[in-house]
């Protein structure tokens, strides 16, 4: 009789996993590696607090809601309790596709970080920050995401095949110069007067006045 508990089997690979969709919340933060070669989206509704595919104008129920993009892309996550890195279908947000936009390669290592509402000033937003190139060739060809796609949506017939339509981002360069100049005639906690600008008009008009003997000396100079 053997006793020796269970045992795994003889050439077994490291421990699989469902593929799921990787979906951040404002404060989370991953790092992921991503395995497909490029990205499309597709335009979505939110209705009720979730998101709903849309197909078209011709057959979408929600059409008079606005829509919002969506990309996927297949990647790996680092588990480091695990030391391993798990693989998931990546929901790429706008604001997100807008970092991947025109340097995004199969093989690069992404920290993702879903920045709150109070952390931006503004809307919560989920940026991505670029850490490396790693050699696509010693990573593991992307799964196939339909499934997870049909699981996002209740359908099957989820196509990806639109860019994102917001604009690129305009980056700007900063202006050098002197720091601004407050007035010297500040008065606080009032507004300025009427009256207050003929007094400070009389006040000069007396520092610079030149007497009247000296009026007279100039007249007398020879010319």
């Amino acid at each position: 009789m053997d006793d020796r508990g269970p045992r795994r089997a003889t050439g077994a690979e490291e421990p699989r996993t469902v593929l799921r969709r990787l979906r951040l919340k404002p404060g989370q933060n991953f790092i992921v590696r991503v395995l497909s070669h490029s990205y499309k989206g597709c335009l979505t509704h939110w209705v009720k607090g979730n998101g709903e595919y849309c197909p078209g104008p011709e057959d979408c129920r929600w059409h008079a809601v606005p829509t919002i993009w969506k990309g996927y892309v297949v990647c790996e996550s680092w588990d480091q309790a695990a030391t391993l890195w798990i693989p998931h279908v990546l929901e790429i947000t706008e604001c997100l596709e807008q970092d991947f936009r025109g340097v995004y390669r199969r093989g690069q290592v992404w920290n993702l970080t879903y920045k709150t509402k109070k952390q931006t000033g503004g809307a919560a937003a989920l940026i991505g920050e670029l850490w490396e190139q790693l050699d696509p060739y010693t990573l593991p060809e992307p799964y196939d995401m339909r499934p997870v796609l049909a699981l996002t949506y209740h359908r099957q017939d989820v196509r990806l095949t639109l860019d994102n339509p917001m604009p690129k981002r305009l980056t700007v360069t900063a202006s050098k110069g002197r720091p601004p100049i407050r007035p010297q005639e500040k008065f606080e906690g009032e507004p300025v007067q009427e009256g207050q600008y003929a007094r400070l008009r009389e006040s000069l008009s007396s520092a610079f006045a030149v007497p009247d003997e000296e009026k007279n000396g100039r007249a007398k100079q020879p010319q």
